[in-house]
């Protein structure tokens, strides 16, 4: 092994500094930092995340009772640079315009109800959010949609059709049903809203009621 004769002077000298001022300062702690990530993933909802009811004639808005729309349904995605584990969480944005009464028309408990907005102050109906069953499949494979709402420690098969219940629960995807989760690189599938309005006369429907319902989904790794 060669060494350079200036580079070996200088850490003689610099070793013969330290010693020497060692008894007058403190000890120096030196860390080793950095992060390593999981390959970045993209979620994904065709229509840009809008689920457009159009326009809704008020003849067909039912005056004495709830009016249940037609289902809609998106495709919805995930790509990431790596195989990576990832899950998914909700928040209504709309949550004081929910309407809890609607819960036997859309088949879930109030707080899985999303909120449409107020029209002069009056709630316009609540919709809930599914992840489709049977319709995910990651890098080809057929996968199950599974659910947590222990921050991830244990996951269960989702109850009420896949439901996006809220930032408590937390969804993903599995090889088995209930399984842990899997790590994926694409992940394809449908996102769905099921939609009732509120009474036509409890709304003012002698003006426009503009459909308002936004929810934030967020995707995280595992």
């Amino acid at each position: 092994m060669h060494f350079n004769p200036n580079l070996a002077a200088y850490a003689l000298a610099a070793s013969v500094t330290l010693i020497s001022l060692g008894a007058q300062a403190g000890p120096i702690d030196i860390k080793v930092v950095g992060t390593i990530t999981p390959g970045a993933c993209v979620p994904s909802i065709a229509s840009g995340g809008i689920f457009n009811y159009g326009i809704i004639d008020s003849e067909q808005v039912n005056q004495t009772s709830y009016t249940l729309l037609d289902e809609k349904e998106l495709d919805f995605s995930i790509n990431c640079t790596a195989p990576t584990k990832v899950a998914l969480s909700t928040v209504d944005n709309r949550s004081s315009s929910r309407m809890s009464a609607l819960e036997t028309t859309l088949g879930a408990d109030a707080p899985y109800l999303y909120g449409l907005g107020l029209a002069s102050g009056v709630p316009i109906g609540s919709y809930v959010l599914r992840l489709k069953d049977n319709s995910f499949t990651a890098d080809g494979s057929e996968v199950f949609i599974v659910s947590s709402n222990s921050a991830g420690s244990a996951w269960t098969v989702p109850t009420g059709e896949n439901i996006l219940p809220g930032p408590t629960f937390w969804r993903s995807w599995s090889d088995t049903a209930g399984g842990f989760p899997v790590e994926v690189t694409t992940l394809v599938g449908k996102i769905s809203v099921l939609t009732a309005l509120n009474s036509g006369a409890n709304l003012p429907l002698t003006d426009d009621a503009e459909l308002d319902g936004s929810a934030t989904l967020t995707m995280f790794y595992l």
